[in-house]
């Protein structure tokens, strides 16, 4: 008992100890575990070498940090094309390399897409990448070929790194950031949090809404009364329960690969390989799509689309992909 009296200051101070070590854990922990809502400086997400598609004094910017060997990347590209296609006048984006050291060939599928850009054809070669993602050096110059780049320069560049430099600055400014994903979206400065693709088409489309100037509406009176006349014009949509659009897989994949069709119509995947295929959704619109719906090899599946937007679905082995833009 004397002991534990001698020793009871011991133990208070060792005891008040533990707990302010605790507290500064705790509140360190909470300073740190939640990100920033301050935007990121555009001088630290747009530099001189980045490639930009849209108005510069735009008032929404789009900036991807991705990499060309992705799968999710892959998975993203026809939503930003989409996003870029119907929002063209009201979006800036810009395109940052980020090539994850797992993937073989993102760092110099990277530098080949800055080659390409110095014959001004980086989002024409971007887009063959992703498109394809095969992504070899035998594949690189054979995309340089296509868009009839000077072959001999490009793939002595590809050799050298001659761009080797450009796309580490963008790793490190990745870097600086915090990245260790892709694709990571900034949008206004502030890093996107999405649980799905349909995401992105959502907060970009609402940003772009809630900067869009004010319209003006004006009114229109006719007759002696000083009534307004209102006048609307509804026209009826074309009946499209007899339309089919057809869409054959191949070894190749799908084509047409980004066909339109009106909501109502029939789609008729066709199968014509010697494998069964599975198409699930990466746009998810479509229940039955969720499971993933199988396609005997020469077989056929037939579904009716009934929403609007894009749609976009994959073959799951291959990861070959397709979209639908629905009207």
């Amino acid at each position: 008992m004397n002991i534990i009296k001698r020793n009871a200051p011991i133990f208070i101070i060792g005891f008040v100890t533990i707990l302010i070590f605790v507290g500064i854990i705790i509140a360190s922990q909470g300073k740190y575990s939640s990100p920033s809502l301050k935007p990121v400086s555009e001088d630290l997400l747009i530099t001189d070498h980045t490639y930009i598609k849209g108005p510069k004094d735009s008032p929404v910017t789009l900036v991807e940090f991705g990499d060309f060997e992705c799968p999710a990347c892959q998975t993203f590209y026809p939503v930003v094309s989409y996003i870029l296609e119907n929002h063209a006048n009201e979006l800036k984006f810009a395109y940052r390399h980020f090539p994850l050291p797992q993937h073989k060939y993102a760092k110099k599928a990277a530098e080949a897409s800055q080659i390409a850009g110095e014959s001004g054809k980086f989002w024409e070669y971007y887009d063959l990448m992703y498109k394809q993602q095969a992504l070899s050096e035998e594949d690189l110059i054979k995309y340089a070929k296509a868009l009839g780049l000077d072959t001999d320069k490009f793939t002595s560049d590809l050799r050298n790194g001659t761009f080797a430099s450009i796309v580490s600055a963008d790793v490190k400014d990745g870097n600086k950031l915090g990245i260790n994903s892709t694709p990571t979206f900034y949008l206004n400065g502030k890093k996107m949090v999405l649980q799905t693709t349909k995401d992105l088409i959502d907060q970009v489309e609402a940003e772009i809404l809630r900067l869009e100037p004010p319209k003006t509406t004006e009114s229109t009176s006719s007759g002696t009364d000083g009534n307004k006349n209102e006048t609307t014009n509804t026209t009826e949509k074309p009946d499209v329960s007899n339309k089919v659009l057809e869409i054959t897989y191949t070894k190749d994949g799908f084509s047409p690969k980004e066909p339109d069709a009106d909501s109502g119509q029939l789609v008729r995947w066709k199968n014509t390989t010697d494998k069964e295929i599975t198409l699930v959704e990466t746009i998810q619109k479509f229940p039955e799509f969720e499971l993933g719906v199988k396609i005997a090899p020469k077989g056929v599946y037939e579904f009716r689309i009934t929403k609007d937007k894009l749609w976009t679905y994959k073959e799951l082995e291959t990861g070959n992909f397709g979209s639908i833009f629905i009207i």
